[in-house]
């Protein structure tokens, strides 16, 4: 991970629950960074901001990620059509409709 340019600043703290590590930054740092520590929380860190050295806030990644669904490519060609196509049956009924 790329080193941040308010990591003077910060401070790293052993998590308990998740032993990850969880970075604590002020507000006005994360402010300014924002993009940054979002990356990190989506990396599986946690954030924790302070104002006047309290903690008011924390980021933290999802309790569990989102079902990814299969492709639908095999299920496509698995299916095979039978009789005539609906457009074509379509024209058809519209050219009979009409004569």
């Amino acid at each position: 991970m790329q080193p941040l340019a308010f990591q003077r600043r910060i401070v790293y703290t052993q998590g308990v629950h998740n032993g990850g590590f969880m970075v604590r930054i002020g507000v006005k740092e994360a402010r300014a960074n924002l993009a940054k520590l979002i990356e990190r929380v989506s990396s599986g860190e946690q954030v924790v901001l302070l104002s006047r050295g309290k903690e008011i806030a924390r980021l933290v990644p999802p309790a569990h990620q989102p079902k990814k669904l299969p492709s639908l490519a095999r299920f496509r060609m698995s299916v095979r059509i039978r009789g005539e196509a609906a457009s074509a049956a379509v024209l058809k009924a519209r050219k009979e409709a009409r004569f």
